[in-house]
């Protein structure tokens, strides 16, 4: 397995989760961000730490693969319960 299809689909998958995060930084979501970021880096060194000296790069990859999926879904949620509160409030 070559490197490059995986990337693809990791910065695909890293650029649909850009529209979710400037959704939640224009409505004042800071600290949704701040939370999501911390999560991101922590999941990414782990990541790293494991997948590196036993696949090397390919480990890399992967790593960056599962980190934006991780950055994706934990956007959509923050992004779902920002939508709820935003509902209540109207009704």
């Amino acid at each position: 397995m070559t490197v490059f299809p995986v990337l693809a689909v990791a910065f695909g998958t890293g650029g649909l989760g850009k529209l979710y995060t400037f959704y939640l930084t224009a409505q004042g979501a800071g600290k949704a961000i701040r939370n999501i970021s911390i999560m991101i880096v922590i999941c990414s060194i782990l990541l790293n730490i494991i997948l590196i000296p036993t696949i090397g790069i390919l480990g890399a990859a992967i790593a960056r693969l599962l980190t934006y999926i991780l950055d994706f879904g934990l956007l959509l949620f923050f992004y779902r319960q920002h939508q709820k509160i935003k509902t209540a409030n109207v009704q």
